[in-house]
């Protein structure tokens, strides 16, 4: 989006309560977020901004240009360094959605299993799983009524 269309965006969709709005403007454009009103940018998700653990520290400076941070094990470096960005989220009051990219239940699983260790996440985007046409391995998690949990078994839970 543009600036103008973003702002109209946000006005013709106002009234559906939208929760979300994924990462509007391309990464060179963090600073132009910060031309919006905060109750815009509390609902604009860091995503293609935020790949590493500095990005996370440039994005948790005020004022922020996002309220949300995306983070993909894939992107940032694995579990450890997405637990790392988690933390520094939840110390400064940013809330958490995981994602992903077309990837193996291995990978998911584990994005899962990090996600629901982390108290500020509120929002799991683990479906790239749905894009292939196979897997090597079965397990991990279930999804039922749009829930995925994680199994009860050793691990990750794949087999």
């Amino acid at each position: 989006y543009s600036k103008e269309e973003l702002i109209k965006f946000y006005d013709q969709t106002f009234d559906l309560g939208l929760e979300l709005i994924e990462q509007p403007m391309e990464v060179d454009q963090n600073n132009e977020m910060l031309y919006f009103p905060e109750e815009i940018r509390k609902i604009c998700v860091a995503d293609e901004s935020l790949q590493i653990f500095d990005d996370a520290i440039r994005l948790v400076q005020e004022p922020r240009p996002f309220g949300v941070f995306n983070i993909k094990l894939m992107k940032c470096g694995g579990v450890s360094a997405a637990k790392k960005i988690a933390a520094l989220a939840h110390e400064n009051g940013i809330k958490l959605m995981w994602g992903c990219f077309d990837e193996s239940k291995v990978s998911i699983s584990a994005a899962l299993h990090t996600a629901l260790s982390c108290e500020n996440t509120q929002y799991i985007d683990l479906d790239g799983f749905f894009d292939l046409g196979w897997d090597l391995i079965d397990g991990g998690y279930k999804c039922e009524n749009g829930i995925m949990s994680v199994l009860d078994k050793s691990g990750l839970g794949v087999y």
